[in-house]
């Protein structure tokens, strides 16, 4: 009621337009319309010659990852591990694809001692090798050495030095 004792009245109530339900219409169907009808539902199928790739969650689609491994001999050059991201409308590996490259390195010379293990006329890549030092001579050094990823022995050879190596132990009672 009012101060006057009359009713309250609600305002006149307008009638909703028909052409703004229409248009809410005619711009969601255009919306649709618009967006691509299809998109990747994976990223491609990655390949690497001399290696394999391994798909631990089953498949490359959004988020999965793609492992990479390489044939003995050969090193991965690249990331070891990528995954699958949406890339504007498109699905793509967050990096290139690595690739296994063919690692050798040359038989290696030790003066004053030898290899201890099987000499080649190549080693491969982790190959391992073992040495010894002739009589009068310690090794000083790691012990084995591997062939590593950029062609050369990993740590560096190690070097017979003339002389006797004495470990001495103290033992206290």
């Amino acid at each position: 009621m009012t101060a006057s004792g009359e009713p309250r009245r609600a305002p006149p109530r307008h009638p909703e337009s028909p052409f703004s339900w229409c248009f809410v219409g005619v711009i969601s169907v255009t919306l649709v319309l618009l967006l691509p009808t299809s998109f990747e539902k994976a990223c491609p199928t990655p390949n690497v010659k001399r290696g394999k790739v391994h798909d631990p969650q089953g498949g490359f689609e959004l988020n999965k990852e793609a492992h990479f491994f390489c044939d003995y001999g050969f090193y991965l050059k690249g990331e070891p591990v990528l995954t699958c991201k949406l890339s504007g409308d498109k699905l793509l590996w967050n990096h290139d694809i690595p690739t296994c490259e063919l690692v050798q390195c040359k038989p290696p010379v030790l003066k004053h001692g030898k290899p201890v293990t099987e000499m080649k006329t190549n080693f491969s890549y982790h190959d391992e090798v073992a040495f010894r030092c002739r009589k009068g001579f310690y090794l000083n050094g790691s012990n084995p050495v591997f062939c590593g990823g950029n062609s050369t022995w990993e740590p560096a050879i190690p070097r017979c030095i003339r002389g006797t190596y004495y470990t001495i132990f103290l033992l206290v009672f």
